[in-house]
């Protein structure tokens, strides 16, 4: 079965990597997607998730603590903001957690949604960690908030068990009703566009040709249903950009095999599989500055 429905997209169309737009067949299903807007802290960066539990359905949030910005300056309210989030920048995470904005700017709704894109990098200082996460978890209960947590998928197996373990940590200190779900990979169809020193043309091969993705990604999913207490319930994805739209339906080349991932992992997975996106407005042409 396709993913649940939220808001329903029917994919009929296509996006070539420079942009252009062309015809496709309908997909072999109908993905439902839901579409929010995500800001990255500091970095003004904005993208698209399209995740099936972005919106947030738990009691009314502690507008007290966390960051709020003083200004004279009111909007009336903020379209959808059940639907929207922040994306937590890795200085943010690790060096000023408690200070994630409850609110929007210039704004009384609260920030209900948040898409952490790793646990904890091992090249930050270790002695942070406990307290930024403990922060984390305190503002997904005091805000009613949903976090989307992210593990990586890279060259190295060791280093991506160790990714899994921070976040398989996180996770308990969360508790399933605040995890809006766990992306395995991130932009993975990209990776072959990588500097070749660091991601050789062999990883590539073994990331996708090779299995390495879907196995992974079946493992994880075992590691979220062996936690129980309701992980076994947390959504799952991976987390993909606009290029995969180049395909017909998607890309689905040696290098990038993302329609044999999807066709596979939903097969298996049903709707506990959900559809993210990766999009950049600031890659339109047609967006410029008053």
């Amino acid at each position: 079965m396709p993913p649940k429905t939220v808001e329903t997209m029917q994919i009929n169309r296509v996006a070539s990597v420079d942009g252009a737009g062309r015809p496709a067949q309908r997909w072999y299903r109908k993905p439902h997607v839901l579409l929010g807007s995500v800001t990255v802290i500091g970095l003004a960066a904005v993208f698209v998730v399209v995740f099936l539990y972005l919106a947030p359905t738990a009691g009314q949030p502690d507008m007290s603590g966390g960051y709020q910005c003083e200004s004279s300056y009111k909007v009336d309210s903020v379209a959808k903001y059940a639907q929207k989030g922040i994306a937590i920048d890795d200085d943010t995470f690790q060096g000023c957690p408690n200070k994630l904005p409850r609110v929007w700017p210039n704004a009384d709704e609260p920030v209900r949604s948040i898409r952490l894109f790793k646990a904890w990098d091992p090249s930050w200082p270790i002695e942070k960690r406990d307290r930024a996460w403990t922060d984390l978890a305190k503002f997904a209960r005091n805000s009613s908030a949903k976090v989307m947590v992210g593990t990586q998928i890279s060259c190295s197996e060791e280093a991506d068990d160790a990714d899994w373990d921070n976040v398989l940590d996180l996770l308990k200190i969360l508790g399933p009703e605040y995890v809006m779900g766990v992306a395995v990979g991130n932009e993975l169809e990209l990776l072959q566009f990588k500097d070749k020193a660091s991601v050789p043309d062999a990883c590539v091969e073994n990331v996708w040709k090779g299995g390495y993705l879907q196995r992974k990604f079946e493992q994880r999913v075992q590691s979220l249903d062996d936690l129980g207490d309701g992980f076994e319930k947390v959504p799952v994805t991976s987390v993909f950009g606009a290029a995969i739209m180049s395909g017909n339906p998607f890309w689905n080349v040696e290098k990038a095999m993302v329609l044999t991932f999807l066709k596979t992992t939903i097969a298996k997975y049903g709707t506990r599989y959900v559809h993210s996106l990766n999009v950049y407005p600031y890659f339109d042409p047609g967006n410029a500055l008053a």
